[in-house]
């Protein structure tokens, strides 16, 4: 049985899409890197792809995004998107830019009277990310089986992994 072989790995959805063997996780609660990245491991070496969803939710159409930590994992693993369920087999893919901030110029006197002014300029921001959406895409008919292999990048730790991710191009990419 499927679920002997995946010991105590249980997905949200298991299915067989053309032939490829897919774990689909929806992820509505807070999840830890390390046991995100524990069952992506855990997937790669039972041979199955994995796709982690997000809920869809209205935050993703403003200004400003703060990902959680594990979008920001999701969005190293799946080459620059991260996919948030509307319904059904809909998915809509968002990748994360950078959100600059506006450093107000100020003005003030030290000591000895000499005037001094900072700020004035626009810095990124480390919390918020500006989303640029893909088209929503189809899990059954838009998507394939691929493989990354382990990445590190500062903190960020990506293991071997098979992955279940849409056939767009990068949307985001000025031609």
């Amino acid at each position: 049985m499927f679920y002997d072989s995946l010991g105590p790995l249980v997905p949200d959805v298991y299915a067989v899409i053309s032939g490829a063997p897919v774990a689909i996780e929806v992820q509505k609660s807070k999840i830890s890197i390390n046991e995100i990245t524990w069952r992506t491991s855990e997937y790669h070496r039972a041979g199955i792809n994995v796709l982690w969803l997000a809920l869809y939710n209205d935050k993703l159409h403003n200004e400003k995004y703060s990902p959680s930590a594990w979008e920001k994992w999701c969005h190293a693993v799946y080459f620059g998107r991260v996919y948030y369920w509307i319904n059904d087999l809909t998915v809509e893919p968002f990748h994360f830019s950078e959100y600059q901030l506006y450093v107000e110029e100020s003005t003030w006197f030290e000591s000895g009277g000499y005037e001094q002014s900072a700020g004035g300029y626009y810095k990124a921001s480390k919390r918020y990310k500006t989303l640029a959406a893909g088209v929503k895409v189809d899990i059954a008919t838009h998507f394939s089986p691929t493989v990354k292999k382990e990445w590190h990048g500062g903190t960020v730790h990506i293991p071997n992994c098979r992955n279940y991710s849409d056939n767009q191009k990068a949307w985001w990419k000025k031609a």
